[in-house]
């Protein structure tokens, strides 16, 4: 465990998972649409930035927090964005993701 808590290093790991939570919307989306390599390149992305927190973390378990804060609003403005994109799509354009109903359908 560190000495002393590093508001920089917390402020670091705050917007690495703000990032990887994005990233992980974005690339849930990109696998359901099929589109592979834009899937990779978020995953390789996400990676990276998931494993700088967790080296940190690891270090110091006070970081959860920052952390903890980044994800959570990483995926409210993941969710919120997805919404506004479905209201604000041009007219004749299927929003991203396809949802399935529960008959399987379209």
């Amino acid at each position: 465990m560190n000495p002393e808590f590093q508001p920089e290093i917390a402020a670091a790991i705050f917007g690495a998972e703000l990032v990887s939570d994005v990233l992980y919307t974005y690339y849930v989306a990109r696998v359901a649409d099929h589109r592979a390599l834009q899937a990779t390149i978020a995953s390789v992305l996400l990676f990276a930035t998931s494993m700088y927190s967790l080296k940190n973390i690891v270090d110091d378990p006070m970081y959860l927090i920052p952390g903890g804060a980044g994800v959570a609003i990483g995926t409210y403005v993941s969710v919120k964005y997805e919404e506004w994109k479905i209201r604000h799509h041009p007219i004749g354009i299927e929003p991203p993701t396809v949802i399935y109903k529960h008959d399987g359908t379209r």
